[in-house]
């Protein structure tokens, strides 16, 4: 329980702050492949990447575990070139 709470409140600070955009957009993934992978319309994403709408819980924390998982792949292969 404390953990899911953590969770939202970390994508919910990701999506405030524009992380998880910038995190989508640093690893070169679009927003047609993002919404996909979280199971969502693009309409959907940028709506939420600009903070207009939240996303419900079970959204938002495969949002979460999408955004985590790009993280991961950047960490382990470094800048993209030209970045």
């Amino acid at each position: 329980m404390a953990e899911r709470v953590r969770d939202l409140a970390r994508i919910r600070r990701m999506q405030q702050t524009g992380e998880a955009k910038q995190l989508r957009e640093r690893a070169g993934v679009s927003l047609r492949t993002m919404a996909k992978a979280v199971g969502v319309r693009a309409s959907t994403l940028i709506r939420w990447e600009a903070g207009q709408v939240r996303p419900r819980e079970g959204t938002a924390l495969a949002w979460l575990a999408v955004l985590d998982q790009l993280w991961a792949e950047l960490e382990r292969d470094g800048p993209r070139e030209g970045q």
